[in-house]
């Protein structure tokens, strides 16, 4: 695990792990790369973008009753390694409520 400081000045971990996250209210969840997290949110790599305000839900992958977060999109960049065959973004999530 490797720590750094992000320009926000919050830790920021680097958590080798997958995810899964859902469009709100209800909607199928899809799994994806962990890229890092910190208190207040996390970075993870879709296939696709979103919006800035886009809500989503956030649950663990590993345990046996998955601890779902509200979230909502801050940012959506594509990763360098995109192509258009593999499209890949990394998306950044602040936790709300």
């Amino acid at each position: 695990m490797s720590v750094f400081m992000d320009e926000r000045h919050n830790k920021r971990m680097h958590i080798p792990g997958t995810i899964q996250y859902s469009r709100s209210p209800a909607g199928d969840y899809c799994d994806a790369d962990l890229l890092d997290c910190t208190d207040r949110g996390l970075c993870f790599q879709s296939k696709c973008p979103y919006l800035p305000e886009t809500p989503l839900v956030i649950r663990s992958k590993n345990r046996k009753d998955p601890y779902r977060q509200q979230a909502k999109v801050v940012w959506s960049r594509p990763m360098s390694r995109s192509t258009r065959e593999n499209p890949a973004y990394s998306v950044g999530v602040i936790f709300t409520s």
